[in-house]
């Protein structure tokens, strides 16, 4: 099997970066050109720190990135690119992560599939347990009030905690599986269902909807991620090899 792209986060003047998986493990920076260059790789030697199929990836205000590496820890790369070294280690097959406020600052919050937990993970590595309410937890993302949503691949269903993790509320269901979750500059959620090609968009207080289906969806590989003004959705794609489809949301 070839390199597979996943998960999809955009900063730094637009640039793109995708966790590039199986075959080769490494993180790739896609420029708004569309000029793709190695942005982290593994280090050379018995000794070095080693991408073990990346799943998702999510910068910190100061630039560094940090990447859910499903062996079985949390990865970070410096600014500006660069060898990965371990940041934090937590269960099973970490799957996504996701920064509090709405992605702006700590902790970082971090799904397990394998352990059907949630962790939060302060800025020096501190590694608490969240939530252990699910069983194949593949999202997360966070709101500016604090909430935290957990996509869980097995119920189908998109659950909010608050911030206390006390208080677990089903968001919506019916869903084939929720594999990646991401806020657009209002607040809204938008949801990729797995095995469907459907991406939703969740309002706040007013529910789902259907977003868009088939064109620019099919074959995702549940990465995807907006431009800075919320006008563009990236999604990655298995087919054809290493795509990431644009489509505007205009």
């Amino acid at each position: 099997m070839g390199s597979m792209q996943h998960q999809t986060t955009v900063a730094t003047y637009g640039n793109l970066y995708v966790a590039v998986y199986n075959t080769n493990n490494y993180i790739d920076k896609i420029t708004p050109a569309g000029v793709i260059s190695i942005y982290s790789s593994s280090g050379n030697g018995r000794r070095a720190v080693k991408y073990n199929n990346p799943l998702d990836v999510a910068f910190n205000a100061t630039g560094k990135l940090y990447v859910a590496n499903s062996g079985n820890n949390i990865l970070v790369v410096p600014a500006g690119g660069g060898k990965p070294s371990v940041f934090a280690t937590v269960g099973s097959a970490p799957d996504a992560v996701y920064f509090a406020n709405a992605g702006q600052s700590w902790p970082l919050y971090v799904t397990v599939g394998g352990d059907g937990t949630v962790y939060a993970i302060a800025s020096n590595g501190t590694a608490t347990l969240f939530s252990s309410s699910f069983t194949n937890p593949t999202a997360v993302a966070t709101d500016a009030y604090g909430n935290v949503y957990v996509g869980d691949c097995n119920s189908g269903s998109v659950y909010i905690i608050n911030s206390a993790g006390t208080t677990i509320t089903t968001v919506t269901s019916n869903l084939s599986c929720p594999a990646n979750m991401k806020l657009d500059a209002y607040g809204n959620i938008y949801i990729l269902d797995a095995g469907t090609n459907t991406m939703y968009k969740y309002v706040p207080g007013t529910g789902k909807t259907v977003f868009v289906s088939g064109t620019g969806i099919t074959n995702a590989n549940g990465g995807f991620a907006f431009n800075d003004t919320s006008s563009t959705l990236y999604v990655s794609q298995d087919s054809p090899t290493n795509a990431v489809t644009a489509i505007s949301l205009k």
